[in-house]
């Protein structure tokens, strides 16, 4: 039998790589200034510029959960200097929106910070409801045909084009919902969630938005009922609804969100399936 030839060196004689700084692979996250070298002291300094409050906001951000709210909640409004700075106030809350909208499972825990800063900032709430306006008034069909548009104008694959959609629709989904999280914590007026309901619901075969309509009720459905009764104000029609739900004009799968909506306000509210959100450290312990 032939014996193979080790060519390996002895390894006394091996030595760690040597990393050079200028050449190595480096997160397009974290800007130039936020370097190996000083991103810990960015951990603790105020920031004056919207470029480094975008990524010390993302850096508190990715961190918050219901155990650490009200610290995280501190850190960001005192070491992003959004309470000085209008243009970090814009941009952080850009930023909060969009996170709220493609984490939709943290979007509580979203509208919480939101609503615990609006209580001790106002300027961050007009801004806030200024910029959720916007997204609600976002026409998903031109925003897609924007996506889908390449460096040289031509459309894309027909693959890649229902995989923006895709993202596009389920972001809008996760505003509305963001949207009646902001409502439970009474960030939004009962008007501002009542004319957003009507607007769903002017055109009877927009199926996108009779989607978000049966999402935003079923996430707000129960306030918005008690809140009706006790302002004295006109309560929803849920005659409109099951006129909907009975339509030929849609497809079946609307007509089945509209039947559980339905059904969800028949039983008190009370969901047949345990949805998944985040959770305290406590909450978790009861479960176990």
């Amino acid at each position: 039998k032939s014996k193979v030839k080790d060519t390996a060196p002895p390894l006394e004689e091996c030595k760690p790589l040597e990393v050079n700084e200028e050449t190595r692979w480096k997160s397009k996250t974290m800007k130039s200034s936020l370097s190996s070298t000083n991103l810990a002291q960015t951990e603790t300094d105020v920031v004056d510029s919207p470029e480094a409050a975008a990524v010390k906001a993302l850096l508190i951000l990715n961190k918050i959960s219901w155990t650490t709210m009200d610290r995280m909640t501190a850190m960001l409004m005192e070491q992003t200097n959004l309470v000085e700075n209008a243009e970090i106030r814009k941009e952080i809350i850009s930023i909060l929106i969009g996170k709220a909208q493609t984490e939709q499972h943290f979007g509580p825990m979203y509208a919480q910070l939101c609503s615990i800063i609006s209580k001790e900032f106002k300027p961050f709430k007009k801004e806030l409801l200024h910029q959720c306006q916007g997204e609600f008034e976002t026409d998903t069909a031109e925003k897609i045909a924007i996506a889908t548009k390449t460096d040289d104008g031509a459309s894309m694959e027909p693959e890649e084009i229902e995989y923006h959609s895709m993202l596009i629709r389920k972001a809008y989904v996760g505003h509305i919902k963001f949207l009646g999280e902001l409502y439970l914590r009474d960030v939004v007026k009962l008007s501002v969630m009542t004319y957003c309901l009507d607007e769903l619901l002017k055109e009877e075969t927009n199926e996108e938005n009779l989607e978000c309509f049966a999402h935003l009720m079923s996430t707000m459905g129960e306030k918005l009922v008690e809140h009706s009764k006790k302002k004295n104000n006109k309560p929803f029609d849920w005659g409109s609804v099951i006129k909907l739900q009975n339509s030929s004009k849609i497809s079946n799968r609307i007509k089945f969100l509209l039947q559980d909506l339905l059904e969800l306000k028949d039983r008190g509210w009370i969901t047949r399936r345990k949805i998944e959100t985040a959770k305290s450290i406590a909450d978790l312990h009861k479960e176990l």
